[in-house]
This record gives C-alpha cells, structure tokens and sequence, in this order.
C-alpha cells in the first residue's frame, strides 16, 4: 500500500529553517501581504536577485627620445614623445524574477476568519536524481 502524501503550505514561524538549509541560494519575500477584498483585484509580491560582474583591462605605452647637441657653444635640443591607450570593460549580469498573487476574496463572502497573510519563497531541492528550485507561498492566518 503507497504511503498518502500530503502537502501544507510553510508557514511564517517555518521560514528560519527553511532559510538555514538553503543558506543563499534561496529567495524569501521580506514582507508579507494580507488577503484583500473584493469582487475583483488580487494582492501581489515580487521577489527579484541581481548578480553582476565587471572585468576591465586598461594599456598603456608612452615613449619618448630625447636628443641634444652642443655646435660652436651653442646648445640645442629636440625631444618627441608617443602615446597610446586602450581600455576594455566587460559587465555581465543575470537575475532572476518572481512573483506571486492571491486573488481577493469577495466582499459579500469575507468575513474575519477567512483573513490569511502570505508571502513567497523558493529554495533549491532535489528529487529522482534531479536539482530544481522549489517555488511555492507561506501561508498563515
């Protein structure tokens, strides 16, 4: 006989645990958003991480020549110098972007207890020899 599983959204006093096991490479909402009301509209968070690198290189070269020369006990002198620069930078970025709505409970069906807060989250899992990132709400009331 296979086990039932069942699922449950985490819940906010879950998240400090959730946050240790997935060290940085999670994602959490830092705020949370109550359920609104209405017969229309939702309530909505987005999450964004931005990674971003820079590599320059810069080059350089000044030569110069210098000469002088003493005729009959007069003195003269030339002197010329060259230069060239190059400078290259390279900024490469990549993030990632992700949002989550809960539509609002209707006015003539709201009452109090039905009220919940929510807010996202998503961190890396693995299962059947796969790494995915799990993306899904916390839930409380």
């Amino acid at each position: 006989m296979r086990k039932k599983m069942t699922f449950r959204y985490a819940k906010e006093n879950d998240l400090p645990a959730l946050k240790t096991r997935a060290g940085s490479r999670g994602l959490f909402s830092t705020r949370y958003m109550q359920v609104g009301t209405g017969s229309t509209g939702a309530t909505a968070i987005g999450i964004e991480q931005v990674t971003a690198e820079e590599k320059s290189f810069n080059y350089g070269l000044e030569l110069g020549i210098e000469a002088e020369a003493k005729v009959m006990g007069v003195t003269a002198g030339a002197s010329a110098k060259f230069g060239y620069g190059y400078g290259f930078t390279n900024s490469t970025s990549e993030g990632l972007f992700i949002e989550g709505q809960v539509p609002s409970i209707p006015g003539d069906k709201y009452n109090t207890d039905l009220a919940f807060k929510w807010g996202l989250l998503m961190y890396p899992m693995s299962g059947t020899g796969q790494s995915f990132n799990f993306l899904t709400y916390w839930v409380d009331q």
